[in-house]
């Protein structure tokens, strides 16, 4: 991993990135055009289904751009933490690139769910919440909790672990500090973020909770 990690320095970032995009998008479509049923999130009426079919296009196309505007956010947000932690004015571009190979695990994610539901499960009942790996699955679905927890259960998966132990040795690897240290960088940024994307989650819920 490491010998990989240093490898980046002088890949190239366009087809890197590419690369990601393509394989993003294959699991993008194998997970909703392919293994879960459109029923399963409009309903089976055919104007939604249609809708649903439009929209999972338009996801296709504009995915590529998506994901480059959040990997940029994610990066963007730990070189600041590594500049002010490490006292220096880091690199973006190898950032950038330690944050790409992490998403690649997202993109693992996605296939091998449309896989599981395919040929492990295929009868599952709460596919549309279903994440391998995690907690959520582990502990049965929302039958053994209140629904609320479902974004902190789903989250904490093996593939969430696996994007932050690739943030933190990419970290710990270029800028030559400890392990330690490069998860806690990660900790401090990604994991805030993380935070506040849940805390925010939370609200959001509490809030529709209160209005029906």
């Amino acid at each position: 991993m490491r010998t990989f990690i240093l490898s980046l320095k002088t890949i190239n970032k366009r087809d890197y990135f590419l690369l990601y995009a393509l394989l993003n998008i294959i699991g993008l479509y194998l997970l909703y055009g392919i293994s879960l049923e459109p029923a399963a999130f409009v309903g089976d009426h055919p104007k939604t289904i249609r809708f649903y079919n439009i929209f999972t296009t338009v996801m296709y196309v504009i995915s590529p751009l998506y994901e480059f505007v959040k990997i940029y956010i994610i990066a963007e947000i730990i070189r600041k933490g590594i500049n002010r932690t490490l006292k220096i004015e880091s690199d973006f571009k190898i950032v950038f690139l330690i944050v790409l190979t992490a998403q690649f695990s997202m993109a693992l994610a996605d296939i091998i769910k449309s896989l599981w539901i395919m040929f492990v499960q295929p009868n599952m009942q709460d596919e549309k919440h279903f994440f391998p790996l995690s907690l959520y699955s582990l502990l049965g679905g929302t039958d053994n909790f209140h629904y609320r927890w479902e974004p902190l259960l789903r989250i904490i998966n093996a593939f969430e672990i696996l994007y932050w132990f690739i943030l933190s040795i990419g970290i710990s690897t270029i800028f030559k500090i400890s392990d330690k240290k490069g998860f806690m960088i990660v900790l401090r940024t990604y994991g805030v973020l993380l935070f506040v994307i849940l805390a925010l989650k939370f609200l959001f819920d509490l809030i529709l909770s209160g209005l029906y």
